[in-house]
């Protein structure tokens, strides 16, 4: 399950009813709803692929022990450890107003990336895994063949299927916990704050808060892009890259051939 925002940009028809907000939003997202059947059509079966995988991944346990144990802790830990992050850990104080926690964790942010760049980035750091983990799917006998035994292509390869190719969402709500993204960086972190402790029925859909003009959203984007959301909706969806589990992004678009993007069709 992931999480990310996509701003809608609405007709100024709709601006001051809620209903019409509403409506007009369950139409244009209808495209892109993952439950949303089409007629059936031929797709690749990944039955190979799945299969192979499944088959390498003993392997893979077995040479580099535990991903997260291995890679993902110790290369936290390091960076943590280094000394301007530790600094900044210093300086945390609860008693910061909303202004300053947004700050704080986009100074963060920004030192994080820092420090990971000078450890030779994340890549890097994880790269002897994910290269044998593709070189052995790629050298397995079975690489590419279905598998017999699928249900879905019965070992054709091919699969008829009735999901929507277009899919983005399954579920989607106005706010939620980025409830004020649209505004000012204080409802941010109070909307964050609030949706944490609140019940799991008890979202936000406060539309005043989650509203903004185009160009005021354009203005804050060219004075900070972390302002962007993840997606775009006007005529056509764009996006920073192809969100998977987990918040996982798959041909993620350069920061700034996608903040180039994002300001052109604002503009």
């Amino acid at each position: 399950m992931s999480h990310f925002v996509v701003g809608v940009v609405l007709p100024y028809s709709t601006y001051g009813s809620d209903q019409e907000i509403d409506e007009y939003l369950a139409n244009v997202l209808w495209r892109y709803d993952e439950n949303r059947s089409v007629p059936e059509y031929d797709q690749p079966c990944g039955c190979a692929d799945w299969r192979v995988s499944k088959l390498v991944c003993a392997t893979i346990l077995e040479q580099f022990g535990d991903f997260n144990a291995v890679f993902r802790q110790p290369w936290n830990d390091r960076v943590d450890q280094h000394p301007d992050m530790q600094v900044l850990a210093e300086s945390w104080r609860e008693t910061w107003t909303p202004d300053e926690r947004h700050e704080y964790y986009h100074l963060r942010s920004g030192i994080r990336e820092r420090v990971e760049e000078e450890m030779g980035g994340w890549k890097a750091h994880t790269a002897p895994y994910f290269e044998t983990q593709d070189r052995l799917r790629d050298e397995h006998p079975l690489a590419g063949v279905p598998d017999e035994g699928c249900e879905d292509c019965h070992g054709t390869g091919i699969a008829r299927s009735t999901y929507n190719p277009e899919a983005k969402w399954d579920w989607w709500v106005i706010g939620g916990r980025w409830d004020g993204f649209m505004s000012q960086a204080e409802d941010i972190i109070e909307g964050t704050d609030a949706f944490d402790q609140a019940p799991y029925d008890d979202k936000f859909k406060t539309y005043e808060r989650n509203i903004c003009t185009v160009e005021e959203l354009l203005a804050r984007v060219e004075a900070d892009p972390d302002r962007r959301t993840f997606a775009l909706l006007t005529d056509r969806w764009i996006e920073q890259g192809d969100m998977g589990w987990w918040g996982m992004v798959s041909d993620e678009k350069d920061p700034d051939e996608w903040n180039r993007q994002y300001l052109m069709v604002l503009r």
